[in-house]
């Protein structure tokens, strides 16, 4: 009989114990701080931490918004770092579209210049071409009221046409048709170029 009623009181015990932990669960008492408050050693055996549930998702709230934070920095970081790789960016589009101008300015003017001497070949050809045709006294008079530069290139540009034609040029002969001092002059520059 004594085994029994032992049995008994250890499942009263284990009935009391499972139904207090429901109710401290369901928050209907507090089973911890009642032992805490009435049992002096208690709280030096049962050195437990009380957590409330809410203080658990402060703490988890206050974790994501650290990370949040953390998170945020670095995306203002790389804002700012795209931001300014943009204005990097904008500022050597802006200095090609400078520079794409100043080469387009430099090709038309290259283009004029071309265009210019090409001119300026096809007059000294036609020239060059006439003077070749006439007599050489009559020649010589026409050339003696160019200007020097321009001689120069009538008298070169007939050395080339004679050399192109399998000839000899008359360039020399009507060059000591002019006077001395400007033959020398002329033959000068032809040195030069």
């Amino acid at each position: 009989m004594g085994k029994r009623i032992l049995i008994l009181l250890l499942g009263n015990i284990a009935l009391i114990t499972i139904a207090i932990m429901i109710f401290d669960t369901l928050g209907i008492i507090d089973y911890r701080s009642f032992i805490y408050e009435n049992i002096p050693f208690a709280t030096q055996l049962l050195e437990q931490k009380l957590e409330d549930p809410s203080l658990i998702e402060k703490e988890n709230m206050l974790r994501y918004k650290q990370e949040l934070d953390y998170l945020k920095k670095i995306l203002d970081t790389r804002q700012k770092n795209i931001e300014e790789k943009e204005k990097e960016i904008l500022a050597k589009e802006a200095e090609l579209q400078q520079k794409l101008a100043m080469v387009e300015e430099m090709k038309n003017s290259l283009e004029k210049q071309q265009k210019i001497f090409k001119d300026y070949d096809e007059k000294i050809t036609k020239v060059a071409n006439y003077i070749g045709s006439l007599p050489p006294d009559d020649a010589a008079r026409i050339l003696e009221n160019m200007d020097d530069n321009m001689i120069v290139d009538v008298l070169l540009k007939m050395d080339k046409i004679a050399e192109r034609e399998g000839r000899f040029s008359i360039s020399s002969f009507l060059l000591s048709k002019l006077p001395p001092d400007r033959a020398a002059r002329i033959t000068e520059r032809i040195m030069r170029k």
